[in-house]
């Protein structure tokens, strides 16, 4: 009896659930979601129910497992779906596969296949309408390049081992045997020579070779990604621009959170940064490279505004490489305005500073451990390095002028009190001035002091300029000046001798005419003479336009008889020849008839 209780005491698991009994919670879920939504908020939410990101008789915890083995075509296919639900729910499901297919234990990826995926997430976006919508596809194809990355002991040593490869010259670290680099003789490809077998084998293989998870496949992922974009951007309209925009946006800032992740290690940032140079930044049309130079500093302080200034330069290292050598002048006026002039005005210590009084903003974004004279220095260096171009030598060395103008200014805004930290003497003088202010009343603004000093000079002026006397007459015409200077000189003495005023022997051969015989300047002419003449002439253009009417007028009214005189013989020829069949028609008749009565008697 006693092991009878027990079993009936016992707790029981309970009975798992059924999908009608999981549909009716996700339904009651959403309802609860909907009731604290505002009405854009609820509009947008029904747009991503309509898409299949929200569904009731889906489970985006449970979503739908491809085998490993399958292959990256049937993604493409459900990817590329007409319906827009299969096409979201295999987006959602993505991430999983990537995760699990990435593993050791599990064949890779290779780059063939990331081009597969590439392509038809393009496409996937490509047929995706609504803005909700397009974000929230984005917000989920951004995402997976962290699903490709390993574990930090990995990248770490993956990034030390790509710094080991490419760091310096790009020799150090690798193993070469001296004997064997004199013995063998080293072919440089020219232009018409065709790569030998073993080569394109090698560049197949690498194309199809299998990757594990590792930051390397991560920026496989991103490389894959740009190159895709930047092939079909030729097709992309107007209309379906914004939504490209934005996840090309939001992939860069995934990069950056990807080294926020690994501590903006040099070796991870110089492989990412090595896939957007060969995929956008050397590449045309320049239209994504244009997009790319104006998000990448917004986008870095967004994530991580902290930096120090050695990780500022590590990750803006490709801008400076355009800077550096670029010869296209637009592409290199936008990396100077929009990455380097845009930190120090917009995201620097020394940034522009806003006027007091205006609509209350955010704070500003600032890159506080970043040296601004360092960012400068590095400038300087990179202008004066050999293979710079000239061009681009002047402009790097105008940017340094710049950030060094620009940190003059503040640290002597800096002395002068007007902001920044200020000395205790200072301190206490503004306090006694405050007090002396509050006694005698408000303090005037500076414009009206500046008018009230413009105003005294003004009048200071006047006082000590010599004031002109006139004779105490009616007639306005006899007013005088009292300096003998003003007075004008007597007709007879209006003579100009340009030989005395020019002494250039050059001017001299050129004028011997007017030398010899000096100029008379004539008396203006007298008040009235030139009105005349401007109502005579004005009088001619008049009776001109007079005249030119009159003959348009004959002539229209010559060619209407012209033209009524054509009606009319016109009117009278066709008269004729009416006459004319109708006799025709009578004669036709009348010998129907007789034919007809001949016909009759027969």
């Amino acid at each position: 009896m006693s092991s009878k209780m027990s079993t009936k005491n016992a707790p029981r698991n309970p009975p798992p659930k059924t999908k009608s009994a999981l549909k009716r919670e996700r339904k009651k879920a959403l309802k609860a979601k909907k009731a604290s939504l505002n009405p854009t908020q609820k509009r947008e939410l029904n747009y991503k129910r309509e898409a299949g990101f929200v569904d009731q008789s889906f489970d985006p915890t449970q979503p739908i497992t491809l085998a490993p083995d399958s292959g990256e075509l049937k993604f493409a296919k459900q990817l590329g779906s007409s319906n827009q639900k299969t096409r979201h729910r295999t987006a959602l499901a993505l991430s999983a596969y990537l995760k699990a297919k990435s593993q050791p234990s599990n064949a890779g990826f290779s780059e063939l296949d990331f081009m597969k995926l590439q392509k038809a997430l393009f496409y996937c976006l490509w047929l995706c309408d609504k803005v909700p919508v397009q974000e929230e596809l984005s917000d989920i194809i951004a995402p997976l390049l962290h699903e490709c990355g390993g574990g930090e002991e990995a990248d770490m040593k993956s990034a030390e081992e790509y710094l080991k490869m490419t760091g310096g010259d790009g020799n150090e670290g690798m193993d070469v045997d001296e004997e064997s680099s004199e013995d063998e003789e080293v072919s440089m490809g020219g232009p018409d020579e065709a790569p030998a077998e073993g080569e394109e084998d090698e560049e197949e293989n690498a194309y199809t070779a299998p990757h594990c998870a590792g930051v390397h496949l991560s920026s496989l992922f991103v490389a894959t990604f740009f190159r895709t974009v930047v092939r079909e951007w030729e097709g992309v309209d107007q209309y379906r621009l914004d939504k490209i925009y934005t996840l090309v946006r939001k992939v860069l800032r995934q990069v950056y959170m990807y080294y926020d992740k690994r501590g903006f290690h040099q070796g991870i940032i110089a492989q990412f940064n090595d896939a957007l140079v060969e995929e956008v930044l050397q590449k045309t049309p320049n239209g994504m490279r244009f997009h790319l130079i104006d998000i990448a500093i917004d986008e870095l302080a967004l994530v991580n505004p902290g930096i120090s200034t050695e990780e500022f330069i590590n990750v803006l290292e490709p801008y400076v490489a355009i800077a550096q050598a670029e010869e296209d002048k637009i592409v290199k006026k936008k990396v100077f305005e929009n990455v380097f002039l845009k930190f120090l005005v917009k995201y620097s210590c020394f940034q522009d500073l806003k006027e007091e009084g205006g609509e209350e903003e955010d704070a500003p974004i600032i890159f506080d451990n970043v040296d601004v004279e360092g960012v400068a220095e590095f400038l300087f260096e990179v202008g004066k390095a050999a293979e710079t171009r000239d061009g681009n030598r002047k402009m790097l060395y105008d940017m340094n002028k710049t950030y060094l103008k620009r940190v003059a200014k503040r640290m002597r805004e800096a002395k002068e009190g007007l902001f920044g930290d200020v000395n205790e003497e200072s301190e206490e003088e503004g306090e006694e001035v405050v007090l002396e202010s509050a006694k005698k009343g408000p303090k005037k603004g500076p414009k009206k002091e500046k008018e009230k000093e413009k105003r005294e000079e003004e009048k200071e002026v006047a006082e000590t300029t010599p004031k002109r006397k006139r004779k105490a007459s009616v007639d306005i015409n006899e007013m005088r000046d009292s300096d003998e200077d003003l007075k004008s000189p007597p007709k007879e003495d209006r003579r100009v001798s340009f030989a005395s005023k020019n002494k250039s022997k050059g001017y001299k051969k050129s004028m011997k005419d007017l030398t010899s015989s000096p100029c008379i300047i004539s008396p203006p002419p007298k008040r009235g003479v030139l009105n005349k003449k401007k109502v005579a002439e004005t009088q001619r253009k008049l009776e001109e336009q007079r005249i030119r009417k009159e003959e348009l007028a004959e002539e229209r009214r010559i060619k209407r008889q012209k033209k009524a005189a054509e009606k009319k013989a016109k009117a009278e020829e066709a008269e004729k020849n009416g006459e004319k069949g109708a006799e025709n028609t009578n004669k036709t008749a009348t010998k129907k008839n007789k034919k007809k009565g001949a016909a009759k008697k027969r």
